[in-house]
Parts: C-alpha cells; sequence; structure tokens
C-alpha cells in the first residue's frame, strides 16, 4: 500500500514537473561554450498589463537565489527597440496563421524557419545598439528572454509562451529554444495569478540556464 501511494506521488510531481517543455529550435554546442559573460534583455509586447518592473524583479530574485557558473548581467536599461515588440509578427515565436488562439492552447504548428527569419532581421536591425551594450558591458553574448503571456480571471486560465535566444558578440545566434504552457485556474484574484505566472516564467527560465551552464542548483 505504502509503495503504491509512493509510485502515485512520484507520478504526480513527475506530471507537473514536466508540464512546461522547452525544445530546442537551434544550438551550436562549441559557440555556446565560448561564451563565458553575458547579458540578459527581456523582450515583452508593447501593451503589457504586467510591468517591465514586476519582470525584471522577479527574475534578479530568482537567479540571485542560484550559484552563478558564468557572469550572466540582468540588462534592464536596454531601449525599446531592444526590449519591446509591436505585434506578432515581430514575435520570435512564430506559429502558422491557422492556429486560432484557442487553438493553440491544445497545441499548434511552430514555424521554425519563420521564427530564425525574425530573430536574424531583429539582431540585424538592432545589431548597433547591441554591440554597444556587448562592449559597454565587456560581454561575450546576449540572452534575448521573449515572453507573451495571458492571463484571464474571467475566463480562469493562463496562457503564455517564451522563446530564449542567444547571441554571440558577432551577433550569431548559438543557442534557440521555445516553450508553450496553459493551464485552467479557479484563481480569480489577479494579483495572485500573476505572482505565479511571473514564477513559472522564472523558473523556465532559470532551468534553462542552469542547462545551459550558467547557473547552478
Amino acid at each position: 500500500m505504502k509503495r503504491t501511494a509512493l509510485l502515485l506521488l512520484l507520478l504526480a510531481v513527475t506530471l507537473s514537473c514536466g508540464s512546461i517543455s522547452v525544445k530546442t529550435v537551434q544550438k551550436n554546442a562549441d559557440a555556446l561554450a565560448a561564451v563565458k559573460k553575458a547579458g540578459l534583455v527581456v523582450r515583452l509586447p508593447r501593451d503589457v498589463r504586467i510591468s517591465r518592473e514586476d519582470y525584471m524583479k522577479t527574475i534578479s530574485h530568482w537567479v540571485s537565489g542560484l550559484k552563478s557558473r558564468k557572469d550572466l548581467l540582468l540588462l534592464s536599461d536596454a531601449s525599446e527597440k531592444i526590449s519591446m515588440y509591436d505585434s506578432d509578427d515581430d514575435r520570435f515565436y512564430q506559429m502558422a496563421e491557422d492556429d486560432s488562439f484557442f487553438k493553440s492552447r491544445g497545441g499548434h504548428t511552430f514555424l521554425k524557419y519563420k521564427s530564425l527569419g525574425v530573430v536574424n532581421m531583429y539582431l540585424k536591425n538592432s545589431g548597433t545598439e547591441l554591440k554597444q551594450l556587448m562592449e559597454a558591458n565587456s560581454l561575450e553574448g546576449i540572452f534575448i528572454y521573449e515572453i507573451y503571456g495571458v492571463l484571464s480571471t474571467e475566463m480562469q486560465f493562463v496562457d503564455y509562451d517564451t522563446a530564449l535566444v542567444l547571441a554571440d558578440k558577432n551577433l550569431n545566434v548559438v543557442y534557440m529554444d521555445r516553450q508553450h504552457y496553459n493551464e485552467d485556474t479557479s484563481e480569480i484574484d489577479f494579483d495572485r495569478i500573476k505572482i505565479k505566472f511571473l514564477d513559472s516564467v522564472c523558473d523556465r527560465l532559470t532551468r534553462t540556464l542552469v542547462s545551459l551552464g550558467f547557473l547552478e542548483k
């Protein structure tokens, strides 16, 4: 009986931890290993209900709770050109056009090469400022963490996707991943949903930075 209960508990934990699945889009292991000091920019939609300060504060708390294996600098003062996007067409995370929002909650078609194209255009158009940021802070690379989230207390769900890109000092993409998550919630207090959402996107980020060798538990 005890063994059965333990197995059920382990299964529940596994399902809970596995609910956020991060998928690698592109990875150059040698180039990634060569980056010993990197900056981190958070990229958000222009119209957001949650402030950039809330994102940066929560990320800072999560990162500070882990040991550093490589230098990581949070770049909270990046310009809007680098840290914001205006429309879905500008997002790193590109989906097939026939996937509606509600269909995307159950699964959608990720467009890998269109996404990489958007990333490459972003790096080209923002190249001057990105290189200035790296030079000013003696960085060998820069992470751009793009977040898009929908939190609804009326319809009681949380739905978000993220993309993490690492570019080296020559603005070559050495790493990119993507992740989508949704769940129903009985919570009707927006502030409580917001805290859960922020913790979730930060947990996803720090887990990835651990796997990439920048942080250590």
